[in-house]
């Protein structure tokens, strides 16, 4: 749920979500949507897309070595690549991480 596109609450037509049917419409709840509103905020306040500061995030956690992605496309691979160009966080950052997820 950490991709962009899901902001507006809704899965998008012709997504690998709608046709494996993987993420559900009704976890695309309110407050779970809220959170990630507020998340996408902090990864544009960084200069990054959501799923780039998820990925950047991840790999900061202890104990993490490396982190999987779901690229479909060329483009979105190398969208994604770009989280390695911003992996620091503040501590206010991981902070505000901490209080939205929790």
């Amino acid at each position: 749920m950490l991709g962009d596109k899901y902001l507006d609450g809704t899965i998008p037509p012709g997504s690998r979500e709608e046709r494996n049917h993987f993420l559900k419409p009704e976890r695309l709840i309110p407050e779970i949507l809220a959170k990630i509103r507020k998340l996408n905020d902090l990864a544009r306040q960084r200069g990054q897309t959501l799923p780039q500061m998820a990925i950047a995030w991840l790999l900061n956690v202890k104990g993490i070595t490396s982190a999987l992605i779901g690229a479909h496309s060329p483009e979105q691979l190398r969208d994604t690549v770009k989280a390695v160009q911003c992996t620091a966080f503040s501590r206010e950052e991981l902070e505000w991480i901490d209080r939205i997820c929790l």
